[in-house]
């Protein structure tokens, strides 16, 4: 799997085991206030 890193970022693709931390992330109105929404929301 191929990584690219800083000092404070860690870029990577999705793991199967990102899941839960996906969803606490998604699940918060503030954070997600910058999302992409799909064309349903």
């Amino acid at each position: 799997m191929e990584v690219m890193d800083t000092e404070r970022l860690v870029l990577r693709k999705f793991i199967e085991n990102d899941w839960r931390d996906l969803h606490e992330y998604l699940s918060d109105p503030q954070s997600c206030q910058s999302c992409p929404r799909s064309k349903e929301n």
